[in-house]
C-alpha cells in the first residue's frame, strides 16, 4: 500500500469520525442492474460493461430504452415481460444490445416514452434496481443549453448508484479512483467500487485537500496534524474494504480543486473509472454550479460511479417486477 502525505486546511475537523464501512460478500452487487440505452454509440460502453457485470458478478439485468417525449409523464410503451410489445421497436432494441455485446442476450427489455431522466428513475425504483448503468459523453456549453443532460439529471434525482460509462470502456475497469472526503456518500462509493473493479486491478482511495495560504505559519501544526489524521483514516478505510481477488488498494492525498485534481490524477494513473459520492446538496434538482459531481459528469472524459449518501428508501410494494 502506498501512502502520499499532504496537508489540509485547518478549517476541517482534526478528529475524523469512525468509518464503519458495512461488509458484504466480496464483489457482490447491491441489487439488480438497470441498463438505460438508446442504442447509440454513446451507450455501447455501458452495454458492454453491463455484460461484464453479468459474467463476473452474476448481475441480474433489465434493459430500458426511452422514446423522448414532453407530452405527459413517463409511461411504458412496450414490454417483453407483459406482452405489450411493439415488435419492430423491440427487435431493433434487442439487435442493438446483442450487437454491442457480441452474443444473443436474454435480458428483459422495455420501451418507454417520456422525459428520459424521469422514465429511467421511475423504472429503476419500480424494479428496485441497485444500480443504473448508462452512457456518458462530454457536454459542452451548447449541449447544456440545447439538450437535456440525461446522465446528470439521473444522478441528481435517481437516489441510487449510477454507473456512467464512456464508449471506450468495454469491460470492468482495472484501475479505479475513489474520491474520499469521509462523507457518507464517499464511503458508500468506496464500497460500491469494490463490486465494479476487475480482479487483479487497483483501487486508489484519493483524498483531495484544497490549497491553503502558505504564509500563515501559525497554521503549520494544525495542517500537519490533519494530514496525519487523513493518512490514518485512509489506511483504516482500505483495511475495511472487501475487494475481489488480487485487487491492490492504495491511498493518495492530493491538493487543489477537487474535480480538477481528481481528473488530473486519474489521467496520470490511466484510471478507467472515478467513484464519487454525491452530497445531499449536490443531488437536489438545483445544485451549486461548482459541485464536484456536476463537474465530473460534464467533463465526460472518464467513466463515473456516483453514489448517494443514503440507501434508497423505497420498500418493495406488491406488484413490483423483479429483474
Amino acid at each position: 500500500m502506498s501512502i502520499t502525505p499532504s496537508v489540509r486546511s485547518p478549517s476541517m475537523p482534526l478528529a475524523l469520525r469512525p468509518l464503519g464501512v458495512p461488509r458484504r460478500e466480496c464483489g457482490a452487487l447491491a441489487g439488480p442492474v438497470l441498463l438505460a440505452t438508446d442504442g447509440s454509440e454513446a451507450t455501447t460502453g455501458a452495454t458492454r460493461v453491463t455484460a461484464a457485470l453479468v459474467r463476473a458478478r452474476h448481475a441480474r439485468v433489465g434493459v430500458l430504452s426511452v422514446v423522448p417525449s414532453t407530452r405527459g409523464p413517463a409511461r411504458p410503451l412496450a414490454d417483453d415481460m407483459t406482452g405489450r410489445v411493439d415488435d419492430a421497436a423491440m427487435r431493433a432494441l434487442r439487435a442493438d444490445v446483442d450487437a454491442a455485446v457480441g452474443y444473443v442476450t436474454s435480458w428483459p427489455l422495455q420501451l418507454a416514452t417520456g422525459t428520459p431522466a424521469e422514465a429511467i428513475c421511475r423504472e429503476a425504483h419500480y424494479r428496485a434496481a441497485g444500480m443504473i448503468v448508462m452512457g456518458l459523453r462530454h457536454h459542452d456549453t451548447l449541449d447544456r443549453v440545447l439538450r437535456e443532460e440525461t446522465t446528470l439529471l439521473v444522478v441528481r434525482r435517481g437516489g441510487i448508484p449510477v454507473l456512467a460509462v464512456t464508449p471506450l470502456l468495454a469491460d470492468l475497469p482495472r484501475r479505479v479512483v475513489v474520491a474520499v472526503d469521509f462523507s457518507r456518500g464517499s464511503l458508500r462509493a468506496a464500497r460500491a467500487a469494490c463490486s465494479i473493479v476487475a480482479e487483479g486491478g487497483t483501487l486508489s482511495l484519493v483524498h483531495v485537500q484544497p490549497e491553503v495560504d502558505s504564509r500563515c505559519e501559525e497554521l503549520d501544526g494544525l495542517q500537519a496534524s490533519y494530514a496525519q489524521g487523513v493518512v490514518g483514516a485512509l489506511a483504516r478505510l482500505a483495511s475495511e474494504l472487501r475487494v475481489p481477488a488480487g485487487v491492490t488498494v492504495d491511498t493518495v492525498v492530493l491538493r487543489g480543486a477537487p474535480a480538477g485534481a481528481l481528473l488530473d490524477f486519474s489521467e496520470r494513473a490511466d484510471a478507467e473509472l472515478i467513484a464519487v459520492g454525491s452530497q445531499g446538496h449536490e443531488i437536489t434538482q438545483r445544485p451549486g454550479p461548482g459541485s464536484v459531481t456536476t463537474g465530473l459528469v460534464r467533463d465526460g472524459r472518464c467513466s463515473l460511479l456516483v453514489t448517494p449518501p443514503f440507501p434508497p428508501d423505497r420498500p418493495r410494494a406488491d406488484g413490483t417486477r423483479p429483474l
